[in-house]
């Protein structure tokens, strides 16, 4: 994850679900970062997938800006 548009803590949280699982909640890409433009990697294990992935990503509230994800790499384990 990173944050593209120069938002600051507070202003892009969302949840992010994997196959039906809820992997992050209220994640803030520029609160985990420490500054908008920087790098968050986050590792899920333990992630079936079978024919699909499904990943859905929600806002935590109406007031933030929308979801962003800009890159997935998946490895089988």
């Amino acid at each position: 994850f990173a944050e593209p548009d120069g938002l600051w803590k507070g202003q892009r949280i969302f949840n992010v679900t994997m196959q039906g699982k809820e992997v992050l909640k209220d994640f803030d890409i520029a609160k985990t970062a420490g500054a908008p433009a920087r790098t968050v990697m986050k590792e899920f294990r333990s992630i079936i997938i079978g024919d699909a992935l499904t990943l859905k990503l929600t806002p935590s509230s109406p007031n933030t800006a929308p979801p962003v994800l800009n890159g997935v790499e998946f490895i089988a384990e």
